[in-house]
């Protein structure tokens, strides 16, 4: 097998013979992110601009596994501190999937977590360098926004079809 590095920065991109024939293989982190449900059933979303997609879109929360010595679930809390403001212990966060998001060309894992708060949860602005705003949606209004292709990012279609079923 011969392999060579096309693309050396926070991802890698290689070039890959395999039995003859070339394949781009993009080496890229491992990831977390939480479905996370207020008292009343709504769902946690947070808006930030996505440069790929040219506009702002609405995600569960999520992070990369990129801290050494931190487990998910401890990157995962930091995480909802960072982008909701939202205190979460990592014992809290139950593990309901694991998938890999693009298996074409990549072996990244993303796992998600669930976890039920204790709270009301309110729209708001955030001051983040990522995040713009947090926004609860009732699972009707999520639901409308998929069929509307508002909502289209992979982990929070599967968290929602995974809650919603």
């Amino acid at each position: 097998m011969e392999r060579e590095l096309v693309y050396d920065g926070w991802m890698k991109l290689y070039k890959e013979k395999i039995n003859g024939k070339w394949y781009e293989i993009l080496d890229n982190h491992d990831a977390v992110s939480a479905l996370v449900l207020d008292k009343e059933g709504k769902i946690l979303l947070v808006e930030q601009y996505r440069p790929a997609m040219g506009r702002n879109t609405l995600e569960i929360p999520a992070g990369v596994i990129d801290k050494p010595g931190l487990s998910k679930e401890e990157i995962m809390s930091e995480e909802l501190m960072e982008e909701a403001g939202l205190e979460v212990s990592p014992g809290e966060l139950e593990e309901i999937i694991l998938f890999r998001p693009i298996v074409g060309f990549s072996k990244s894992k993303t796992y998600i977590y669930k976890v039920e708060l204790d709270i009301v949860g309110k729209d708001k602005i955030i001051e983040d360098d990522d995040v713009i705003a947090i926004r609860w949606l009732d699972p009707t209004t999520f639901r409308n926004m998929i069929k509307d292709q508002i909502i289209q990012d992979n982990k929070t279609l599967m968290a929602f079809f995974y809650h919603d079923k």
